[in-house]
């Protein structure tokens, strides 16, 4: 088992757990791995409405979510420019897809909660899902922030 994957919905609490998982990364000397899992919903396609014809591939949405998340995690990963770092979009539910795509993996590192999270709750249904089914150690981690 190599490197460390980490979980990124694109919210402040990712972006934490992003960093954390660089520092560890850091230190272990190992690579970082990250991961979006997305879906029709998550990029604005209506399931089942979108014209026939005009839906871009799975491929297609796959690059577009990837180079948005290479865009977004680019302040992070300056601060730590000798880890080594792979972008990676996954279709399918979040929870689902960090558990599948971390078997091999060092550890996977997630946030208590990302976009769906409400705020009275101590730890979001993905990370809780991928703590008690993901085949590697999970670390969690909370923002400091109170902004999602």
């Amino acid at each position: 088992m190599s490197g460390i994957m980490v979980g990124h919905d694109g919210s402040n609490h990712s972006q934490t757990a992003l960093r954390e998982a660089l520092a560890l990364a850091q230190g272990l000397g190992e690579e970082v791995t990250v991961v979006r899992a997305f879906g029709l919903r998550e990029i604005g396609i209506p399931a089942g409405l979108a014209p026939f014809g005009q839906v871009p591939s799975i491929d297609e949405i796959g690059e577009h979510v990837a180079t948005a998340l290479k865009r977004q995690i680019a302040p992070a990963l300056a601060d730590f420019e000798d880890v080594p770092v792979t972008v990676r979009a996954v279709p399918g539910k979040s929870a689902a897809v960090l558990i599948r795509e971390s078997e091999g993996f060092r550890m996977l590192v997630v946030a208590s909660r990302g976009l769906g999270g409400l705020d009275k709750l101590l730890m979001g249904s993905v990370s809780e899902r991928v703590v008690a089914l993901a085949p590697v150690p999970v670390l969690v981690t909370r923002s400091r922030s109170t902004d999602g």
